[in-house]
């Protein structure tokens, strides 16, 4: 008698959306090369889909956002992710025309508009900074300037409306670099201006399955988040889930899904500040694709399975990584 050998599992094709913000990790951390044929699929320099100090080596398709639809059916995509904001519409989209379910929210733009997002959560009674819209657009005067002041006071922030890893992002620390950065963007629009806020900084992450929150992981920062490309080194320790500032910071990011919306699978992530008082406030928002991506990373990153989703089960751990 002799054994008819068994057939391998024929590997899953897995597009990665990428655009400007590179990957942080090894792909394969979250698709098994034995299971999955991970492509890379970027309408930016192929060079560039990996950050800097990861160690891997992938498929890469270089094509314009016009060609990616075909490319995604012409290969026979099992599954189409990304990690980058500037592709979660497109990736969206997709996914819904390749007949894959969502792993977005239902309605993104509470989530990538910066303005909308604080106006939102303000409304629901989350604090947020103090902010001002530039509508319509950028105008330079001692006029603009001194409203500024009086509404977000100095240091002031400003950023643009619809960016991510902080591009634009600049403090203003008196009146003469308010008014010289009005006349540098004079016209331009897409602008926002909010308090600097000076307290610690850290963040908390969830899951989002049609209306149920998962909590994963709270977090403290090491140092600012903006301090980064100055050499400043950045990196965060993990929160003990059962301790009173883990469960405050989970609790803080039901209150802002539920009032950015909570239909649709996705994973958010919620960066806060800690008031004098105690208080947590919402500080910036993300949402990305893929919650069993991240259930696999949280497996590797911080070894807590997806049965301990309130995130490390042996208490407090260091993670480091690059801006987010």
């Amino acid at each position: 008698m002799t054994m008819e050998p068994v057939p391998a599992e024929p590997t899953r094709r897995v597009f990665v959306l990428h655009s400007r913000q590179p990957l942080t990790t090894d792909p394969a951390e979250a698709f098994p090369r034995d299971l999955f044929e991970v492509v890379v699929l970027t309408d930016a320099d192929p060079a560039a889909v990996l950050r800097e100090d990861v160690d891997a080596s992938v498929e890469v398709v270089r094509a314009g956002r016009d060609q990616w639809e075909s490319v995604v059916r012409s290969g026979g995509a099992a599954e189409v992710v990304s990690n980058d904001e500037y592709c979660l519409l497109e990736c969206a989209r997709l996914r819904a025309v390749i007949g894959l379910p969502p792993r977005h929210p239902e309605h993104l733009q509470g989530y990538r508009d910066k303005v909308l997002m604080k106006d939102r959560l303000e409304a629901a009674g989350v604090p947020v900074p103090r902010h001002l819209t530039f509508e319509p657009a950028v105008t330079s005067s001692r006029a603009v300037a001194d409203h500024v002041i009086a509404t977000v006071g100095l240091p002031a922030v400003v950023k643009p409306r619809r960016e991510a890893n902080s591009r634009g992002v600049e403090v203003l620390a008196d009146a003469d670099a308010v008014l010289g950065w009005l006349a540098r963007h004079d016209g331009e629009t897409g602008w926002q201006v909010e308090e600097f806020v000076n307290g610690p900084l850290g963040h908390v992450n969830a899951m989002v399955r049609q209306g149920d929150v998962r909590p994963v992981q709270a977090g403290h920062y090491l140092g600012p988040l903006l301090g980064f490309e100055r050499g400043q080194v950045l990196g965060g320790w993990t929160l003990p889930a059962d301790k009173p500032q883990a469960v405050a910071a989970h609790e803080l990011n039901e209150r802002v899904v539920s009032a950015l919306g909570s239909d649709g699978e996705f994973v958010v992530h919620t960066e806060f500040a800690t008031a004098p008082d105690g208080r947590l406030g919402a500080a910036v928002l993300l949402t990305n694709t893929d919650p069993d991506a991240l259930r696999r990373d949280v497996d590797v990153i911080l070894g807590a399975p997806w049965f301990h989703p309130t995130g490390a089960p042996n208490g407090a751990g260091i993670t480091r990584g690059a801006a987010g």
